[in-house]
């Protein structure tokens, strides 16, 4: 995407980490996931969930939880959420 100099928009970052996921490229998803913190892009609570539910579903335990703290430090987390790790 660089080389063409196409840029995304928040929803779009969320997008492209989806389809990381999808395609079981958990490396790249969480490269992605992690910029958006370095350039300070709100991250979407649902976005939260499905990282820590594939990543649990593939075994990522210690990688989940880390993203949940983030969660938590980041107070995005309502009463609504409630994690079974």
């Amino acid at each position: 995407m660089k080389a063409r100099w196409i840029s995304l928009s928040p929803l779009g970052y969320h997008h492209l980490i989806i389809s990381h996921l999808r395609d079981r490229e958990y490396e790249l998803a969480l490269s992605v996931f992690y910029s958006l913190h370095h350039r300070h892009i709100p991250v979407e609570p649902w976005l939260y969930d499905i990282l820590i539910y594939v990543l649990s579903e593939a075994g990522e335990i210690s990688t989940a939880l880390s993203i949940l703290q983030s969660d938590r430090k980041s107070t995005r987390l309502n009463s609504s959420h409630q994690y079974y790790l």
